[in-house]
């Protein structure tokens, strides 16, 4: 394949993560309305999740954290593409294998097109993945409380 055709591989990965994410809110709340309340949760815990990787993006643009680190670029592929799959494994288990070998076959893919170093890419997936375990943690506390019966 020529790169052309890798970089349009590489660009509906992202989306169509969104997609899959959106689908597994929406799908399971048409089907039973009582869960609407944890369809909202959902929803809020993915925005949540896809804040964080443009608040780091934002505070790396402004202390210039990647530079310092030995010339490092904070990379919003990597840091997006993990917060869709940690939280589609999180609504999907089952899926979870699959899932994690889309994204090892991501990164894989950003390293052969040269979109970012593998220490790029393995520095971003740390922090974003530190601040994923806060979010979930504050995710399960508020959800425990709300549906606490």
């Amino acid at each position: 394949m020529s790169y052309q055709q890798l970089d349009y591989i590489a660009d509906l990965y992202i989306p169509i993560l969104a997609l899959l994410s959106l689908g597994s809110i929406l799908f399971p709340v048409r089907i039973l309305w009582r869960s609407v309340g944890a369809g909202a949760a959902r929803f809020i815990l993915l925005l949540s999740l896809i804040f964080i990787v443009y608040l780091v993006m934002f505070v790396d643009k402004v202390f210039l954290l990647w530079p310092k680190m030995d010339g490092l670029d904070y990379s919003t592929h990597t840091a997006l593409a993990l917060v869709l799959i940690v939280f589609l494994v999180d609504a999907h288990r089952s899926y979870k294998i699959p899932l994690i070998g889309s994204f090892i076959s991501y990164v894989i893919l950003m390293l052969y097109q040269q979109y970012h170093s593998l220490a790029d890419i393995a520095v971003t997936a740390l922090v974003i993945a530190v601040l994923c375990v806060g979010i979930f943690w504050c995710y399960r506390k508020v959800c425990n409380r709300v549906y606490r019966v």
